[in-house]
């Protein structure tokens, strides 16, 4: 998954902004905004500076590098008795939730189910993941 597309739409939505926009504020076709977000083609490091500018976000955010902070991994490490990589692998996920809004509410849904039905969707989604990886 490439990180700097979700982030790009993600940022542009926030800001109730169309790609035309965006792109009009960047000085950049929209074509080109949508071939960010869709993975086509990859900004240059003039325009990332420009995106983590006009969004006000540093650059390794933009691009999707972890930003944990110390007292959040020891927080975690005390609950769940978990390591730095399965704090981030979770951050991770989480940050992708917060990304995806749809995916949020089907989640919300999911966790008001009934036991038995939860179990039924798990088997489900964990048959579907595991036939995709053995397509590829």
């Amino acid at each position: 998954m490439n990180k700097l597309a979700t982030n790009i739409k993600f940022f542009r939505e926030q800001e109730d902004l169309t790609q035309k926009e965006l792109a009009e504020k960047l000085g950049v076709s929209r074509s080109v905004v949508a071939k960010w977000e869709n993975e086509t083609v990859l900004p240059d490091l003039e325009a990332l500076i420009i995106l983590s500018k006009y969004f006000q976000v540093s650059l390794d955010y933009l691009v999707g590098l972890p930003h944990l902070k110390n007292e959040m991994l020891l927080e975690m490490n005390q609950i769940y008795k978990t390591n730095d990589e399965s704090n981030l692998k979770l951050f991770e996920v989480v940050d992708y939730l917060y990304k995806n809004t749809r995916l949020q509410e089907c989640l919300h849904k999911f966790i008001d189910l009934p036991l038995k039905e939860r179990r039924i969707i798990e088997k489900i989604f964990n048959v579907a993941v595991d036939e995709f990886y053995k397509r590829k």
